[in-house]
């Protein structure tokens, strides 16, 4: 039994990349990434938006999920590296109202978080980030523009 044993934990390695390659494969699907990804996106979309029509906004929305909501997410945003997400990975999808000139104010999307960008913080202007969810949520081919980040100004 002992044998059995060892040469199932050496099988692990090769199980958990194929795994991941299979998922990989699924979320390069349009389809499949709208089912996956789609309705949390919409969601938070959603809620973003209402925060830019409002005189006082909600504060902090918290979802919740699991790796396989954290990839489809990440890959949908561009931001997945094709990684496995560790335990109690995050992504922030922050709104922000930046002021700019003579009081034009813009809104942007900011994510950070220990899934995003190597630690460092990602922006994007919100209707880009709203075009990129309704493209998600349609399931209506490839996600474009395939880069939608810049770095933190």
């Amino acid at each position: 039994k002992l044998e059995t044993l060892h040469a199932l934990m050496h099988l692990q390695p090769k199980a958990a990349q194929h795994v991941l390659w299979r998922f990989t494969k699924y979320y390069e699907d349009p389809e499949v990434l709208r089912m996956t990804a789609g309705d949390l996106l919409k969601e938070v979309s959603t809620q973003m938006d209402r925060c830019t029509q409002e005189d006082k906004p909600t504060q902090l929305m918290v979802y919740s999920g699991h790796d396989t909501t954290v990839m489809p997410v990440l890959k949908a945003l561009s931001l997945w590296d094709g990684s496995w997400p560790p335990f109690a990975a995050e992504i922030r999808l922050e709104l922000w109202k930046v002021t700019e000139g003579h009081s034009v104010d813009t809104w942007r999307v900011r994510a950070v978080g220990n899934q995003v960008g190597d630690g460092v913080a990602l922006f994007c202007s919100l209707r880009d980030f709203q075009l990129r969810v309704q493209q998600v949520a349609s399931g209506a081919g490839p996600i474009l523009p395939p880069n939608l980040w810049c770095p933190e100004e």
